[in-house]
């Protein structure tokens, strides 16, 4: 998990850094061409972060295990799960 856990945060350090690129291009010129208020669109964007980060970590998580050999002892799903919430716990920490 230690690599794992280190790989998550070069990961959601450079995710932070795209984000931040998408809200400085998406100025005031963007925004009034979507059908939505400004409070919306901030709720969106709101709402989107952590899925966008969940989705980065589980990412991580999935391509690690696929390099590892799976256990006859114990389904893999049941294994991604608990070690995906184990990072994203681990992060949760920083």
């Amino acid at each position: 998990m230690g690599g794992e856990l280190q790989t998550a945060k070069q990961v959601l350090k450079k995710l932070d850094q795209m984000l931040l690129a998408i809200k400085a291009t998406g100025g005031y010129k963007v925004r009034k061409n979507i059908p939505l208020s400004e409070h919306r669109i901030n709720k969106l964007c709101e709402e989107s972060e952590p899925k966008i980060r969940l989705m980065a970590i589980s990412l991580v998580v999935a391509e690690t295990m696929l390099h590892e050999p799976a256990p006859s002892i114990h389904p893999r799903w049941d294994e991604y799960q608990r070690r995906r919430a184990e990072c994203m716990a681990e992060l949760g920490k920083r």
